[in-house]
């Protein structure tokens, strides 16, 4: 495998040699669950949301950053299988003409930064994210179960969703990296690469906001 990402009941990656995408399921052991319209297209990237996948266009290795996306569903069958369908929620013609250098999956939608500059969010649930209009480009991009952060390329940490995450986050921190849970992230600060949580305040959150360094 050259990459991997996850979903609920299943595991895809990209094949090292073909660039193929391939899927390895615990409920559904011995099934592949890429569509066979998509079964002979390389792909450069792969992301997995609960129960969608979105996969750039291209070779793994080759030196073109940039495709199209493909997306498609993964649905419980009468015998409680799984089996894969082309999307038609993750799918129209807006996003088949966008070309993107990565995407982000989670539960409803998907993000993408798009090599026009920007960044695209679609799917049934993308509307409660609240990007609107054209945003900075983006170097690392995390989702959670209903939310979205972002470290761009130049400035502070952006954050869009049904939680403010942020409240309380000191102003002109930067990160180099980001990792998403359910309802919070965790970023490594450019300056000491320290970990930092970004969680709601809430005595029930496991971790504390003091941003301790490891």
């Amino acid at each position: 495998m050259a990459t991997l990402s996850g979903g609920e009941g299943f595991l895809y990656g990209i094949l090292e040699n073909t660039s193929l995408a391939y899927c390895l399921s615990s409920i559904a052991p011995g099934i592949d669950l890429v569509p066979p319209i998509f079964k002979t297209t390389a792909y450069s990237h792969i992301a997995i949301g609960k129960n969608h996948v979105c996969a750039i266009r291209g070779s793994y290795y080759y030196d073109h950053e940039f495709g199209t996306v493909d997306c498609w569903e993964i649905f419980e069958t009468w015998n409680k299988s799984l089996s894969s369908k082309q999307s038609t929620l993750f799918s129209d013609q807006s996003i088949s003409n966008l070309v993107f250098k990565k995407v982000v999956s989670s539960e409803g939608f998907s993000c993408g930064g798009v090599r026009d500059g920007g960044l695209i969010c679609w799917g049934p649930n993308s509307s409660n994210l609240g990007v609107l209009g054209p945003v900075d480009n983006f170097t690392v991009l995390a989702l959670g179960r209903a939310s979205l952060c972002g470290i761009p390329n130049f400035g502070e940490l952006k954050f869009w969703g049904d939680i403010d995450l942020l409240a309380g986050h000191p102003n002109g921190t930067q990160y180099v990296s980001l990792a998403a849970g359910e309802h919070h992230f965790c970023g490594i600060r450019e300056e000491n690469h320290g970990i930092e949580y970004l969680a709601p305040s809430s005595p029930n959150f496991p971790f504390s906001p003091k941003y301790p360094i490891f």
